[in-house]
């Protein structure tokens, strides 16, 4: 589903998504990343269901997929048992359901894994898609974590290198995290235009028990 064409079910999706949460005990938690404007480098934040923050950290990398993976293998270091984890990323899920991620985040999923609390304790996580860019659901009692962890990492930029000039070059396209991937998207682009994938850095792979827990939600 893309932002462009598939607006209300996105909108549907998300509300049937924060409705099924509240009824769940299971940790929930929600990743975001955003761009600083001025420099190669990523600020990532991790939120509860709630929307109360439970880690950020900052990546170098040129590239926004890598940036959602790290925010991903962050989220995972604030796990305490069962989990579900909510990215607005498509290709950052697909990438680590296949166990085939950046350099430095398999990295540091691999010290959490086998260094840190033992393949053995490893908590169990899915990863599952989250429309972006949804603002604040109706209805719902946590109005909308994407959306908060969002805030949270643009904030943490705002912070380092202040607000981005409003025209400035360097600032467009920050958020183009749902690049045209499938036919149906491709096509309905480009009828709408006619009417009116490069990844980066060096792969790296996650192994054990990190590698097979992932569950990618069919979007």
């Amino acid at each position: 589903m893309h932002p462009t064409h598939n607006e209300g079910q996105r909108k549907s999706t998300a509300k049937a998504i924060l409705a099924k949460i509240m009824r769940n005990e299971t940790q929930v938690l929600f990743v975001d990343a955003a761009r600083y404007w001025s420099r190669g480098a990523y600020a990532v934040s991790v939120v509860d269901a709630h929307g109360s923050l439970v880690n950020t950290a900052t990546v170098v990398t040129n590239f926004t997929h890598e940036a959602e993976e790290m925010a991903i293998a962050v989220a995972l270091q604030g796990c305490t048992g069962a989990s579900i984890i909510y990215s607005d990323s498509r290709r950052a899920i697909r990438t680590s359901s296949a166990a085939l991620v950046s350099s430095k985040t398999a990295t540091v999923v691999n010290k959490l894994c086998y260094q840190e609390r033992g393949e053995d304790n490893f908590p169990s996580s899915h990863i599952r898609w989250f429309p972006a860019h949804m603002e604040n659901i109706s209805g719902s009692p946590s109005c909308n974590p994407n959306e908060r962890a969002d805030q949270l990492a643009r904030e943490l930029t705002f912070r380092v290198c202040g607000r981005p000039p409003r025209f400035n070059v360097a600032c467009r396209n920050l958020d183009n995290k749902d690049p045209l991937v499938s036919y149906h998207e491709l096509t309905s682009h480009h009828r709408t235009l006619s009417t009116g994938s490069h990844l980066g850095g060096a792969a790296g792979l996650i192994g054990g028990a990190f590698g097979t827990t992932f569950f990618l939600l069919r979007t």
